[in-house]
């Protein structure tokens, strides 16, 4: 976690004229704050796409799996990423209603600035596919109720 970010700075100083598109969830998001402020500074054009489900999703789901759902530090509470992208003169925008997502993609797609969308996701999703430690592939969990997470 956390990674996303520099790897995303890297790729467009590897191409300073590809659109770079990064994805990642919140919590790694959380972990490189510090890189944004740089992409910022240095006025790169890195659309980022966040998932923010207010969990530490595929740490919930071990402790889900392997440690009986005794939970511990995995539900977070994220700051607003719109009011403290903004405070680092990055455009950015929320998509909390499913039927604007057209609209709200198209803004991202044609941004041509660094920009961020967040996109608000259930806090129960789990993370899937998901192959567990020590397994095969062919025992890939597909399934969320293979898992059994329930975050509450």
């Amino acid at each position: 976690m956390g990674f996303g970010l520099p790897a995303a700075i890297g790729a467009q100083v590897a191409k300073p004229n590809a659109v770079v598109i990064y994805i990642d969830g919140d919590v790694s998001l959380c972990m490189s704050l510090h890189e944004m402020c740089f992409a910022a500074e240095i006025k790169f054009k890195i659309k980022i796409l966040v998932l923010n489900n207010a969990d530490q999703g595929m740490v919930t789901q071990w402790q889900a799996l392997n440690y009986d759902k005794r939970y511990s530090h995995t539900h977070q509470r994220n700051p607003d990423f719109v009011k403290v992208v903004d405070g680092m003169g990055i455009e950015a925008q929320r998509l909390d209603v499913a039927s604007d997502i057209t609209d709200q993609l198209e803004w991202f797609i044609r941004s041509e600035a660094l920009s961020l969308l967040e996109v608000k996701v259930d806090e129960k999703m789990p993370e899937l596919p998901w192959v567990t430690p020590g397994k095969a592939l062919d025992e890939i969990i597909m399934s969320p109720s293979q898992i059994g997470t329930s975050k509450k």
